[in-house]
């Protein structure tokens, strides 16, 4: 098999790949492991050699190296040339034009899709939370739990936190299982169906509330047990609609999103190996929460990446685009390799259902295209 690492501080893995007949093999983990083998079947063993090409290309893209050889020998793309220095202006004039050449008009500057969104995007391991100490996470909890709640957009009045929340808060010494019983009373008491009846300024306060609880359970515990925590809430809230069961509409997920975005380089990858235990490949939506929370797209990821749970769903016979379990990790795969499962309408009538405001998934779908280096466009 030809052999391919990546090593880049603590990172050091290996990627391997073999083609015979319409068969393609891939092998990846940390060098110093057996790893995870997977294999797919193709309907001719030139469509087989021409997807190992393509996988070859992306992994040489990302800093991989054919193993013995050195980075800048290894890669098979080739190095681009320099630009040019830029021509200086000249007048458009009609002694400038040549006879039967119109003047070409100077294109404008692109615009920036981010730029023009009012939220930014949803944080990744690429783009982390800046971080937040627990005590004030704490502070700020225990002083929203003592306060009068707004009343609903309708102006129906809101019950008052209930008094074990505020009798009983949130201590360092707590376990799993308590922080896990905290976090339900959190929610059952009118967090996510509150935010669910409002598209006003009042979500903005629901989700410091989720993230000041995410941050402060990464902090103090790890993040390997948050993920666990963060997957017993997980879909804790009776959804009105299947179209809600999606990571996209469980706004405590994406408090945990931005809570593990910013944890310590050790403790992150303590968190993506518990997470790899926790795959359920008869469960694409824990596999998608999963992707989903890790947000891992750092160039060295092999598994538990949007696009490898949509490709092992695919391979498992589970179609993507029949359900929105899937849809969020649609968005932030590379475009070009994500067609298959854009090609129903019901899947632009998911985005209607979701609680993640339209700019904010737009916003991370550009995102994830320029780190992917991809166009946002077919997703958006």
């Amino acid at each position: 098999m030809e052999r391919y690492e990546f090593q880049d501080g603590s990172s050091s893995k290996f990627w391997e790949v073999e083609v015979e007949g319409e068969k393609l093999t891939v092998r990846f983990g940390r060098i110093g492991t057996n790893g995870q083998t997977k294999e797919k079947t193709f309907a001719s063993a030139a469509a087989a050699t021409k997807e190992k090409d393509t996988l070859v290309k992306e992994k040489t893209g990302k800093g991989y190296v054919a193993a013995g050889a050195s980075s800048a020998s290894a890669s098979p793309v080739a190095a681009k040339p320099k630009k040019a220095a830029p021509e200086k202006d000249v007048a458009v004039t009609p002694d400038t034009v040549p006879t039967g050449e119109p003047p070409v008009a100077k294109a404008p500057p692109p615009l920036s899709g981010v730029s023009l969104l009012s939220r930014p995007a949803l944080a990744s391991r690429s783009r982390p939370a800046p971080a937040r100490d627990p005590k004030e996470c704490l502070a700020a909890l225990a002083h929203a739990l003592a306060q009068p709640r707004a009343p609903k957009p309708n102006g129906e009045a809101v019950s008052p936190w209930p008094q074990e929340l505020r009798n009983h808060p949130l201590r360092s010494d707590m376990n799993a299982e308590e922080i896990v019983q905290w976090g339900k009373t959190f929610l059952d008491n009118g967090l996510l169906p509150y935010f669910r009846t409002s598209r006003s300024a009042q979500v903005a306060e629901t989700r410091t509330l989720c993230e000041n609880f995410a941050f402060w359970t990464v902090a103090t515990q790890g993040a390997a047990a948050a993920l666990a925590v963060a997957d017993a809430l997980r879909d804790h809230s009776e959804k009105n609609s299947n179209y809600r069961n999606t990571v996209w509409s469980d706004l405590i997920l994406a408090a945990f999103r931005a809570a593990l975005s910013s944890a310590p380089e050790k403790d992150y990858e303590a968190a993506v190996e518990a997470a790899r235990a926790l795959r359920d490949k008869d469960d694409w939506a824990r596999d998608a929460f999963l992707a989903f929370v890790l947000a891992d797209d750092r160039p060295n990821s092999d598994d538990l990446t949007p696009l490898s749970v949509l490709e092992d769903a695919a391979a498992a016979g589970f179609d993507a685009s029949a359900s929105p379990t899937l849809v969020p990790l649609v968005a932030e795969a590379p475009a070009t390799r994500t067609k298959p499962w854009r090609v129903k309408r019901n899947y632009y009538l998911y985005f209607s259902y979701f609680d993640l405001l339209a700019d904010e998934i737009a916003a991370t779908v550009i995102a994830a295209a320029r780190r992917n280096g991809d166009s946002a466009l077919p997703t958006l």
